[in-house]
C-alpha cells in the first residue's frame, strides 16, 4: 500500500477515535444495564453480564485466530498454500463446544425466566392502560384511579422550533404529572392492557417489561427495595396523533431447439483421443490442447473443446445477420431483454437506486436525533421516515441486489445459457419497480406514507391515511416479484446444470441462493396473507386483528413474524455465499468443509422457521412458549458458528493478499460476528425484556444487515464486476472506500449498543438528553457512511466505461467456478452449448 494512502488512513481512524474518546459522558460506555432498585432487576443484569462476557471471551477467542491468520498466512510472508480443507475432528469439536457454552447459558437463563412469570403471593395490584400520550392506572383494590401525562415543561420544549433550550428543562422527557407511587418492599403486580395501539410498560430500573396489548391483560411483577425517584414508563414508539386520514437480446426463433446436456461431438473427454469423423489432425490437436489448458486451470472442470468452440465462432458468423444474435439498441434492449445478463444488472442498478433513496431517509432521521429536541420534522413524517426506510431497504436494497447478482452469476456458474423462465424473469424485474414507485408516491398522498415501522403492526397501521392500499398493493407486487424469481430461480439450478454437475458440486453461491429461494417460495405468501387481513379490517370491516370485533392484534405478530425472521435470512444467506466464493480465492485455498457449509445453511433456513417468535417475548407469551423459543434461536447460533469457523479455517495455512473482494468479506466476517453474538444475547428470553425496542436491537439488526449482507454485496460487485465489464476498476480507489465506510458504519451502528442499554427507546423522534452524546456521534457516522457510497458509484461508473482490459481469470487465486473459463466481459450468450464438469 503506498505511504501516502497509509498515512491517510491513520489520519482517518484517529480522527474516528478522537471523536468517540471525545464524548463527555464517559459513564455511557459503560456495558452494563442500568442499576436496578428491584432485586429481580438486579438478578437480570447479572444474567446480562453473565452471557456479555461469555460472548466476549468466545469474539477474543474467534477473533484472535482470524487475526493470527492474517498476519501469519499473508503471500508477501512466503506462505504456500496447504490442501488443509477438510478435518472431521475439528468440526466435531467446534460444533459441539458451542452446543456445552450454549447449555451453560441456557440453565440460569430458564432459573430467572420462571421466577419473571411467577406473579403468586402479590400484596398490591395496579392496572396500566396504555392510551396515545398517557396512562391511567387503576389501584384495584382501593378504588383510586388517574392519568399520568408528559409534564408541560417537556410537552413546550419538545415542540418543533419552539425556541427552549431543552437542556434547560429539568428531567426533559422524564418527568410526569400524576406519577405511578408504589411501597418500598411490597410485591407489586401490574396488570398492562392497552385502549388504542400497542405500547409498552416498562420502568427500566423495575427491570421489568410487557407490552400493553388492546384486549389483552399481561401480567408482571416487581418488590421495589429503595426509595426515590424512577423515570417514568417508556414506551414503544412516539405515536403520532390518529388522523382524520389517518437474459439478453429479443426473444429466440420459435422451433430453435438446443440440446444442452449432450456430449460434444468431435472431442472426447479422455487425453488423446481421435477427433470425430471428418475433422483434421489440427483440429484434434487443438482440441487436445484444451484439454491440458483445463486441466492446469481448473482441475475438475473440463474445457469446452475445439469443436465447441469452432462451432461457437461458427454459429455467431451465421447469426451475424440475425437479430438474436446480441442485444437490441436504445430503450427497448432494457424494456424487452430477456438475458439473465442485462435483468441483472438492471436489478443492480434498481437496488443501488433504492439503497441511495433509502439512505436519504436514514439521513434524516439521523439528522432529527442528532440532538434532542424536535428540530426538523414533525413526530408523523419522522415515522413515516422509518417505515419507508425499513421497507426500501430491504425490499427494494438488499433483496433486489442479492437477485441481481444471482441473475448474473447463477448462469455462469452452473454452466447454463439462461434463466430456465427468461419472460418471467423480466415481468419479475418491472413489477418490482411498479411496487416501489407506489410505495415512495404514497408518501405525498393525504395522511402521508405509513408510519408504523416496517412490521406494520396493527391497530396503528391502520391509522395510516390514504397511502394504506397503495402500501399494500406495493408489498404485494414485492412479494410476487419474489415469489416468480424464486421459481425461476429453482428451476433454473435443478434443469439447466451442466452435465458432471451434481449438486454438491455446485458453487456455495448458488447453493445459498437455491435454499434461499425455496424460503422465498414458503413465506411471501404468509406475508401476502397477513397485509391482506389488513386490507380487509381497513375497508371491509372485517377483525381479524381487532381486538373489540373479537381479532387478536398478536396474531398477526405471529404471522409476520414467522415470514419476518425467514426473511432475514433471505437476505443473509446469499452474503453467506459470496463470502464463501471469496475467501478460498484471496486464500488461495479450497473452501474448508465445502459439505458441511452446505449442510449448516440448509440447517440456518430450517431452524429459521421455529424460531420467529423470540422477537415476541414481550407479548405475554405461556412460559413454555418463551422456553421453546429461547431454546431454538440458542441452538441456530450454532450452525451459524460453523460457518464462521469454517471461514477461518479456510484462511488458516492459505497464501492471502487482501484485495478490495477480500477487505470486505474480511469485514463481513468481523462485523456480522459481532451482530451474531448480540443477536444470540437477546435470544436470552429474561435479558431480551431489557433489550426489546431499544436501539440495542436497531444496533443488531444493522450490523447484521449492513456490515453483513450490504458489505458483501459490496465485495461481491468488486468480485465479479471485472467479469460483467472487462475492465479493471482503481483498486486504490476501491480501498479508500472500503475504508472511508468500514470507519464510518462502526461510528453509525456501535454506539447504538451503548443507547440501547442505557435504555433509549427505538422510533422515537425525541429523546432526553442523557443520550444526547451517542446520538450525536452516531449522526455523524450516518453522514460519513452515506457520502463515502458516492465514491463507490464513481468507481463503477468509471469502470464500466473503461479500463485497463481484464482476463478471463481476473483474480489470481482458487477459483474453480465456470465463470472463470469464459471472457471477461462475458459474451452476451455465454454457453449455448454446455460444458462438462468431471
Amino acid at each position: 500500500m503506498p505511504m501516502n494512502m497509509k498515512r491517510a488512513l491513520g489520519a482517518i481512524s484517529a480522527t474516528a477515535l478522537a471523536a468517540l474518546w471525545s464524548v463527555p459522558a464517559a459513564a455511557a460506555w459503560t456495558l452494563n444495564l442500568r442499576e436496578g432498585v428491584t432485586e429481580l432487576s438486579r438478578e437480570i443484569y447479572g444474567l446480562h453480564m453473565l452471557i456479555l462476557w461469555i460472548c466476549v471471551v468466545i469474539a477474543v477467542a474467534v477473533f484472535s485466530v482470524m487475526i493470527y491468520s492474517i498476519a501469519t498466512f499473508r503471500k508477501s510472508k512466503g506462505a504456500v498454500s496447504a490442501s488443509f480443507s477438510h478435518n472431521t475432528t475439528a468440526e466435531v469439536v467446534w460444533t459441539l463446544i458451542p452446543v456445552m457454552i450454549l447449555v451453560a447459558m441456557a440453565i440460569p437463563a430458564a432459573r430467572t425466566l420462571v421466577k419473571i412469570e411467577d406473579t403468586s403471593g402479590s400484596q398490591l395490584t395496579i392496572k396500566a392502560t396504555g392510551y396515545q400520550w398517557k396512562w391511567q392506572y387503576d389501584y384495584v383494590d382501593e378504588g383510586v384511579s388517574f392519568f399520568s401525562t408528559l409534564s408541560q415543561a417537556s410537552n413546550e420544549a419538545r415542540q418543533i422550533n419552539s425556541g427552549i433550550d431543552v437542556h434547560t428543562v429539568e428531567n426533559y422527557l422524564l418527568e410526569v404529572d400524576n406519577p405511578l407511587v408504589v411501597p418500598v418492599d411490597t410485591k407489586v403486580r401490574m396488570l398492562v392492557t392497552a385502549a388504542d395501539v400497542i405500547h409498552n410498560w416498562w420502568v427500566p430500573d423495575f427491570g421489568m417489561k410487557k407490552d400493553a396489548i388492546p384486549g389483552y391483560i399481561n401480567e408482571l411483577w416487581f418488590r421495589a427495595d429503595k426509595v426515590g425517584h424512577v423515570p417514568r414508563p417508556v414506551r414503544r414508539a412516539l405515536r403520532p396523533r390518529p388522523r382524520l386520514h389517518a437474459g439478453g437480446g429479443p426473444r429466440r426463433r420459435a422451433g430453435r431447439v438446443r440440446q444442452l446436456a449432450r456430449q460434444p461431438e468431435g472431442c472426447t473427454t479422455g487425453r488423446g483421443s481421435p477427433g470425430g469423423p471428418g475433422r483434421s489432425r489440427n483440429d484434434d490437436d487443438e482440441c487436445q490442447r484444451d484439454d491440458d489448458r483445463a486441466g492446469r486451470e481448473r482441475g475438475v472442470i473440463d474445457q469446452m473443446s475445439a469443436s465447441q468452440t469452432h462451432g461457437h465462432d461458427a454459429a455467431h458468423d451465421h447469426h451475424d445477420d440475425h437479430d438474436d444474435h446480441g442485444p437490441a439498441k436504445g430503450m427497448m434492449r432494457w424494456l424487452t431483454t430477456t438475458n439473465h445478463k442485462d435483468i441483472g444488472t438492471m436489478y443492480l442498478i434498481f437496488s443501488l437506486v433504492m439503497f441511495f433513496i433509502g439512505g436519504a431517509m436514514a439521513l434524516v432521521i439521523r439528522a432529527e436525533l442528532f440532538m434532542p429536541g424536535m428540530q426538523l420534522v414533525d413526530p408523523q413524517f419522522f415515522n413515516t421516515m422509518t417505515t419507508v426506510h425499513a421497507l426500501i431497504m430491504v425490499f427494494g436494497a438488499v433483496m433486489p441486489a442479492t437477485v441481481g447478482l444471482a441473475n448474473w452469476m447463477i448462469p455462469l456458474q452452473i454452466g447454463a445459457p439462461d434463466m430456465a423462465l427468461p419472460r418471467m424473469n423480466n415481468f419479475s424485474f418491472w413489477l418490482l419497480v411498479a411496487a416501489f414507485s407506489l410505495l415512495i408516491l404514497s408518501l405525498f398522498m393525504p395522511g402521508g406514507g405509513p408510519a408504523s415501522g416496517w412490521t406494520l403492526y396493527p391497530p396503528l397501521v391502520l391509522q395510516t391515511g390514504d397511502a394504506f392500499p397503495f402500501a399494500i398493493f406495493a408489498i404485494h407486487l414485492a412479494g410476487a416479484s419474489s415469489i416468480m424469481g424464486s421459481i425461476n430461480i429453482i428451476v433454473t439450478i435443478m434443469n439447466l446444470r451442466a452435465p458432471g454437475m451434481s449438486l454438491l458440486k455446485m458453487p456455495l453461491f448458488t447453493w445459498t441462493w437455491l435454499i434461499t429461494a425455496y424460503l422465498l417460495i414458503a413465506v411471501m405468501p404468509v406475508f401476502a396473507g397477513a397485509v391482506t387481513m389488513l386490507l380487509t379490517d381497513h375497508f371491509f370491516h372485517t377483525t381479524f386483528f381487532a381486538a373489540a370485533g373479537g381479532g387478536d392484534p398478536v396474531l398477526y405478530q405471529h404471522i409476520f413474524w414467522f415470514f419476518g425472521h425467514p426473511e432475514v435470512y433471505i437476505m443473509i444467506l446469499p452474503a453467506f455465499g459470496i463470502v464463501s466464493e471469496i475467501i478460498p480465492t484471496f486464500s488461495r485455498k479450497k473452501l474448508f468443509g465445502y459439505d458441511a457449509m452446505v449442510y449448516a445453511t440448509a440447517s440456518i433456513a430450517f431452524l429459521s422457521f421455529i424460531v420467529w417468535a423470540h422477537h415476541m417475548f414481550t407479548v405475554g407469551m405461556p412460559l413454555a412458549g418463551q422456553m421453546f423459543f429461547m431454546l431454538s434461536t440458542m441452538l441456530i447460533a450454532v450452525p451459524t458458528g460453523v460457518k464462521v469457523f469454517n471461514w477461518t479455517a479456510t484462511m488458516w495455512r492459505g497464501s492471502l493478499t487482501f484485495e478490495p473482494p477480500m477487505l470486505f468479506a474480511l469485514a463481513f466476517l468481523f462485523l456480522f460476528t459481532i451482530g451474531g453474538f448480540s443477536g444470540l444475547m437477546m435470544g436470552i428470553a429474561p435479558a431480551d425484556f431489557q433489550y426489546h425496542d431499544t436501539y440495542f436491537i436497531v444496533a443488531h439488526f444493522h450490523y447484521v444487515l449492513v456490515p453483513g449482507a450490504v458489505f458483501a454485496i459490496m465485495a461481491g460487485v468488486y468480485y465479479w464486476l471485472p467479469k460483467w465489464t472487462g475492465h479493471l476498476y482503481d483498486v486504490k480507489l476501491a480501498n479508500i472506500h472500503f475504508w472511508l465506510s468500514t470507519i464510518s458504519v462502526n461510528v453509525l451502528f456501535f454506539p447504538q449498543h451503548f443507547l440501547g442499554l442505557a435504555g433509549m427507546p427505538r422510533r422515537i423522534p425525541d429523546y432526553s438528553t442523557q443520550f444526547a452524546d451517542w446520538n450525536m456521534v452516531s449522526s455523524i457516522g450516518a453522514f460519513g457512511f452515506g457520502l463515502s457510497q458516492l465514491l463507490f458509484v464513481y468507481i463503477i461508473i468509471r469502470c464500466a466505461r473503461g479500463g485497463s482490459p481484464a482476463t478471463a481469470k481476473v483474480w489470481e487465486g482458487q477459483m474453480t467456478g465456470l465463470e472463470w473459463t469464459v471472457p471477461s466481459p462475458a459474451p452476451y450468450h455465454t454457453f449455448e452449448d454446455a460444458p462438462v464438469v468431471k
